[in-house]
């Protein structure tokens, strides 16, 4: 377990969370591969849910990755690091 601070500083980005979400705390899914988070990006669209983020995104250090909001406004993160 790591914070976001020290996440952000050992990817070098900068990340400011966007409004409504409080980061009390985080919970990642890893999929299989990056298909596997774009199809799930699909089927929660298909029901409604909002992305506080927007779509999936491949990072330079190898994770692609989308977030859900729960109704607290904790994150919930949908990942891989396999392109196959």
């Amino acid at each position: 377990m790591y914070s976001r601070e020290e996440f952000v500083k050992a990817i070098g980005e900068d990340y400011v969370p966007p409004k409504g979400i409080n980061q009390t705390f985080e919970i990642a899914l890893w999929l299989s591969n990056f298909a596997e988070v774009d199809l799930e990006y699909e089927r929660l669209s298909k029901l409604g849910v909002q992305f506080p983020i927007g779509a999936p995104i491949t990072y330079p250090f190898g994770i692609r990755n989308f977030y859900v909001a729960d109704p607290e406004g904790n994150l919930l993160e949908i990942e891989s690091t396999s392109e196959t």
